[in-house]
């Protein structure tokens, strides 16, 4: 049965999966799917051990963190659109 797990701090989307899903499939917490691979500068392949999907998913926070602080620097200096 599907469950509410988390909340993308990225998207602020509700990552609604199976509770007890492995792999290469599973969302993990802080981001959903769609934003690790949006914002990950390369997804880990198939048959790579889970560390690197953890240092794919740091990328990819480090990205959204970017993305978010140039996003205020620009409305702080240009104004909102």
């Amino acid at each position: 049965m599907m469950e509410r797990l988390f909340t993308c701090i990225s998207c602020q989307r509700d990552v609604v999966d199976y509770p007890n899903r492995n792999g290469r499939d599973r969302a993990i917490e802080p981001l959903c799917k769609y934003c690790e691979g949006s914002y990950g500068e390369r997804l880990p392949q198939s048959g790579a051990f889970m560390d690197r999907r953890i240092a794919g998913q740091i990328s990819a926070l480090a990205n959204v963190l970017h993305t978010r602080a140039m996003s205020i620097e620009w409305s702080g200096r240009y104004g909102k659109a």
